[in-house]
């Protein structure tokens, strides 16, 4: 079984599997390989970081399930990293739709407020410019939310009843036949 976590920057993916994969042994999370520059927060535990020139190499050999640019940045997912009995994972939303055709599971995950999205992406240190191109990014992922199995609303404050959410739609999807 594979779960794809996706939606906009600072809606709470990262808290959300953090949570579970602490919750709920025996679930894989693979990092996302990544040519961006590490954050100012970055404890590592999200990405592998490559050159460009390492990320293009590995294109060249075939090593990626999914690729995306976004940002001026590389993005993507190992093959290898698929080959496991449960995965849990979070990608962009061209990555999550190339992995719905696989057979994931894809959950969009969004908010009942977008001001705090702003706010949570600078208190993680992105730059303004960053932060701007992010915001306008999301009236343009809104019309992917119809290819979703799944829409998940990340309400400020009932980070708890998100959870329970997220909880019952992957064990429908273990009863999936």
């Amino acid at each position: 079984m594979i779960i794809v976590l996706a939606g906009h920057s600072g809606v709470g993916k990262t808290t959300l599997l953090n949570r579970f994969l602490t919750e709920h042994q025996g679930w894989y999370y693979p990092r996302s390989v990544t040519t961006r520059l590490k954050r100012g927060d970055s404890n590592d535990s999200e990405y592998t970081y490559v050159t460009v020139e390492t990320f293009k190499e590995w294109m060249g050999a075939d090593r990626f399930f999914e690729h995306t640019e976004y940002n001026g940045n590389f993005y993507g997912t190992l093959k290898s990293d698929l080959d496991h009995e449960r995965v849990m994972i979070i990608a962009d939303i061209y990555g999550a739709l190339e992995l719905k055709k696989a057979g994931a599971a894809t959950i969009f995950i969004t908010t009942d407020n977008y001001e705090v999205l702003r706010e949570r992406m600078e208190k993680r240190g992105d730059s303004l410019e960053a932060i701007e191109k992010r915001m306008d990014r999301i009236q343009k992922d809104k019309k992917f939310i119809p290819q979703f199995d799944y829409l998940l609303m990340n309400r400020v404050h009932d980070f708890s009843e998100t959870y329970k959410r997220l909880l019952a739609i992957i064990i429908a999807e273990g009863c999936r036949v």
